[in-house]
């Protein structure tokens, strides 16, 4: 069923047009901030993946590719976007 089929006789053109207007605008702000929302919550997933991978392995990046099963040059992009330090897994004690 279309939406644009449905009665409409007794609102005028123009109150329509707004409502749509309005809807659309509300429509386009969720959209935002669901992708939004979804990128922090990815953000916050990768970097508690990789501080545990890094964890696991001392910091050692050979072992944490092998380990999380990851191309290293994809794993060291990740550890440079959320400016993870590898060195501070060395102890082993974090």
């Amino acid at each position: 069923m279309n939406i644009l089929a449905l009665p409409t006789a007794r609102i005028p053109k123009q109150k329509l047009q707004i409502k749509y207007l309005i809807f659309g605008m509300i429509s386009i702000e969720l959209r935002r901030m669901k992708w939004q929302l979804k990128r922090k919550a990815e953000d916050e997933l990768e970097k508690v993946f990789l501080r545990e991978a890094l964890k696991r392995n001392k910091g050692n990046i050979s072992k944490t590719v092998l380990d999380v099963g990851m191309d290293r040059r994809q794993l060291q992009n990740l550890i440079r976007k959320h400016r993870i330090v590898p060195k501070e897994f060395k102890g082993g004690s974090q």
